[in-house]
């Protein structure tokens, strides 16, 4: 973010919220950027390994959000177990990538991308791999010449990889990185919680509609009236607060790694559970036909408005195994690493 103040809009207020942001972002890069994870893949380790003996310095980057939902965040630190921390590491603000201005620098473009400028910054050097297209003013023709640049794009979900098919772009449906995730517990440290992520149960008009009557019909009452009940957001005041927010996706994460089992009607919350090798239960009433899960209802069983009740033992309810995908999605970030920073031999 070290452009941040080139970019400010010269106004005292402008300035202030700037100078502000910078500073996050440099306490985000000293918290966050400096150590590995708990929930880490490593593979980053194994970057650094290698380019310590070839010598040099690679700079690289990593996305910070104006938003209140931490499930962006949990993008994030997937990212950060693919970087090598012990390089040129800086953070930057996703929704300003068009305007990025500092040096070049390697970033990884997984997770969602909405209606903000684009293309990005000719020194934003990416890998495509788990991106999403919440935008179609993303998939403009105009824009095609950028993609093939950096193809193949590898997608999040089949509907963006459709999209730029459609303008001529090599795309294909890579998965999400948080699949990537590790639980750091052991089996023995599984706890007997259950934890309702997103319900919200006092109000029938938020997001997503009908939650509250999809929980009462599918989930027993002794389960919801003795489980842990989270939003997967912050306070708008919070929004710009990088460091706070990654904290706390990183308790969450903690949370739902021991838990006995989740309930959600979050995307961003049900893919990680899936990874820690918890047991998840996702409501949506579009599930079956919302293009967001297109591709990953073969491992995340999904319940409808029509649904009557869930397919689960609640008192031993078990994991999905996701070992395929989630070795398909290691792989593939692996390999365009190793290639785009000409790395020797093939990854372990």
């Amino acid at each position: 973010m070290r452009n941040v103040l080139s970019n400010a809009v010269h106004s005292p207020k402008a300035l202030a919220k700037s100078v502000r942001d910078w500073a996050r972002a440099k306490e985000w890069e000293r918290k966050y950027m400096k150590r590995r994870l708990p929930f880490s893949s490593g593979v980053g380790d194994e970057i650094a390994e290698h380019l310590r003996t070839l010598g040099g310095r690679h700079r690289f980057g990593s996305f910070v959000y104006g938003e209140t939902n931490v499930g962006d965040d949990v993008q994030t630190i997937a990212q950060l177990g693919y970087l090598p921390l012990d390089q040129d590491l800086a953070a930057y603000n996703r929704d300003e990538v068009a305007s990025y201005r500092g040096s070049r620098r390697l970033f990884i473009m997984n997770g969602w991308f909405g209606n903000f400028p684009w293309p990005p910054s000719p020194n934003i050097d990416p890998i495509f791999i788990s991106f999403h297209m919440a935008s179609k003013n993303l998939s403009k023709p105009e824009y095609a010449d950028y993609y093939r640049r950096h193809q193949p794009i590898g997608c999040r979900d089949k509907a963006t990889a459709e999209r730029l098919n459609q303008i001529g772009v090599e795309a294909y449906f890579s998965g999400c990185l948080t699949l990537t995730l590790r639980n750091p517990y052991g089996p023995e440290e599984r706890g007997d919680y259950a934890v309702v992520v997103d319900a919200h149960l006092e109000n029938e008009g938020t997001y997503p509609p009908s939650t509250p009557a999809l929980l009462k019909r599918l989930v027993p009452r002794s389960i919801l009236d003795n489980a842990i009940h989270v939003e997967q957001e912050v306070a708008d005041r919070y929004a710009f607060n990088f460091a706070h927010k990654t904290a706390r996706a990183l308790e969450l994460l903690d949370l739902y790694a021991k838990a006995k089992v989740v309930i959600t009607t979050r995307l961003h919350c049900a893919l990680p559970c899936l990874a820690l090798g918890t047991p998840v239960v996702f409501m949506h009433r579009s599930y079956d036909t919302d293009i967001r899960f297109d591709g990953f209802r073969e491992v995340l069983k999904g319940y409808n408005l029509d649904a009557k009740a869930a397919d689960i033992n609640w008192d031993a309810p078990q994991p999905t195994d996701i070992s395929h995908l989630r070795q398909r999605v290691m792989a593939d970030l692996k390999a365009r690493l190793w290639t785009k920073l000409e790395l020797p031999g093939s990854p372990r």
